[in-house]
Parts: structure tokens; C-alpha cells; sequence
């Protein structure tokens, strides 16, 4: 189950840095708004495991972990969009 989680994770960060990609730096609406729908997504199916457990610990770390990736990728804006739409499911549910 974790490794599909990390996988499913690792194919939207994927679309999402193909997806934010350009030459000025700068993200489209359509681009952040991807970007959003895969925060939303990999922090629905980590709160879908078990309270407590360490797979949803290791899922909510592995979303921050991808959100450093699309910083360090140089795209702070996707990655804001991302972190910020995780957040606003994930804050209220521990």
C-alpha cells in the first residue's frame, strides 16, 4: 500500500513539473491549478490510512518531501499551490 501511495505521489509530481515547466519561471493559472488537484489528491489518500499509523506518517512526509522537490526545481509557485491545497486537507484532520 505505501509503495503504491509513493507511487501515484511520484507520478503527480511528475505531471506537475512537466505541466510548470517554462522558460520564464513563471506559472500559469492552469498549471497552479494542477498543481493544487495533486496536493488535494495525495493528501486525500493519506488521510485515507489508518490515524496514527506510520504509512500515513510516512505519506504526509513524502508530500512535503515533494513539495522541496518542486522548490528545488525551481518552481515555487506550483510548489506553494501544492503545499497550500495539502494543507487545507490535511491541518484539520489531526
Amino acid at each position: 500500500m505505501k509503495t503504491t501511495i509513493l507511487i501515484i505521489i511520484n507520478i503527480i509530481l511528475l505531471s506537475i513539473l512537466a505541466g510548470c515547466y517554462s522558460d520564464d519561471a513563471k506559472s500559469t493559472a492552469a498549471e497552479l491549478d494542477m498543481a493544487a488537484k495533486a496536493g488535494v489528491e495525495a493528501a486525500q489518500q493519506a488521510m485515507a490510512l489508518p490515524p496514527g499509523s506510520y504509512e500515513r506518517d510516512d505519506a504526509i512526509l513524502a508530500i512535503r518531501a515533494k513539495e522541496t522537490e518542486l522548490r528545488m526545481a525551481g518552481f515555487e509557485e506550483c510548489a506553494d499551490s501544492f503545499a497550500a491545497a495539502a494543507g487545507r486537507i490535511i491541518l484539520p484532520k489531526l
